[in-house]
């Protein structure tokens, strides 16, 4: 696969910079410059501009540069043609690592709930990491196709819920899109917020100060009447689920108080202020009652949580 990868790619690129589209190429770029601006998206996203423009920089004729060279280079082979196609049909998206087996990761998409299997060598992956990535899909494989990034998945709740927010307005203005054609179209949107996630984490760093998330424990006996009282709660809604843990946002009013994480006879809290945490502990104790005893206080640290 490398092969046509390093072959079709390199027959793209010299297709792009060719004297026909020079002034595309400049104006491409002082777009892409614009947008990134525009966005407030950081610098370090400047190294994406390869994959902006094959994307989503319009010609004349609304074609992309995939589409355009796809009509246009007649000594393509049948398996490039299909490299091209797999490619163009690909988009950027967040993704959640839900089960690892055998170096074989099981990855959720966020935003679309699709499940994908990709196998994956590197032994940092835990379970509920998020990646920032573009996969294609090629002879019923899936492939990574772009840089990865890495985002703490302290932050999954809050991406969801502003791309949420983005995508209804999009939705609002074409009856018939779906969620794949916004993400496809609006990569600018994604760059905007894992652009923040890394602006967050390296202010953090640069403070020497830690990314705190105030934590309580508790324990618990009965696991089926805890769950059955939970259930009769509108206030948890289920985030993650497997055959070992289960996470749930503890909500009010459209709002996320907390994390909860529920394993083996120990259910966790996380928030993000030590006066959230005591507000989520009363509700927490008056919800569930004597069905939980606490254990503990603690502040987890930003290197403990990545």
């Amino acid at each position: 696969m490398n092969n046509i990868k390093d072959k079709v790619e390199e027959k793209l690129f010299k297709f792009i910079s060719g004297e026909k589209y020079k002034e595309h190429m400049e104006k491409s770029k002082k777009l892409f410059y614009e947008e990134i601006s525009k966005n407030n998206v950081s610098d370090s996203f400047i190294m994406n501009f390869t994959d902006w423009i094959l994307h989503n920089y319009k010609l004349e004729n609304k074609k992309n540069f995939i589409e355009e060279f796809l009509e246009n280079d007649k000594s393509l082979n049948d398996k490039e043609i299909d490299y091209l196609k797999s490619k163009l049909n690909s988009y950027l998206s967040i993704y959640e690592l839900i089960s690892l087996k055998d170096n074989v990761g099981t990855f959720k998409d966020i935003f679309t709930n699709e499940e994908i299997s990709i196998r994956i060598d590197d032994e940092e992956f835990k379970v509920r990491d998020l990646i920032f990535v573009r996969i294609m899909n090629l002879e019923g494989e899936k492939i990574i196709c772009s840089d990865t990034i890495y985002i703490p998945s302290m932050f999954k709740t809050v991406i969801e819920k502003n791309i949420k927010t983005y995508y209804d307005e999009y939705k609002s203005k074409r009856e018939f899109s779906d969620m794949v054609d916004f993400l496809r179209n609006h990569p600018m949107v994604l760059y905007k917020h894992v652009s923040i996630v890394e602006d967050v984490l390296e202010k953090e760093m640069e403070k020497n100060e830690d990314y705190d998330v105030w934590q309580s424990v508790y324990l618990f006996q009965d696991g089926k009447k805890l769950m059955d009282e939970i259930d009769k709660s509108e206030k948890f809604v289920i985030d993650f689920c497997d055959e070992e843990e289960v996470s749930y946002n503890l909500m009010e009013e459209n709002e996320v108080l907390a994390k909860i994480l529920i394993e083996k006879n120990k259910l966790e809290v996380e928030c993000n202020s030590q006066v959230m945490r005591d507000e989520v502990k009363k509700i927490i104790e008056s919800t569930l009652g004597k069905l939980v005893h606490h254990y503990k206080d603690e502040i987890v640290k930003f290197e403990d949580l990545i």
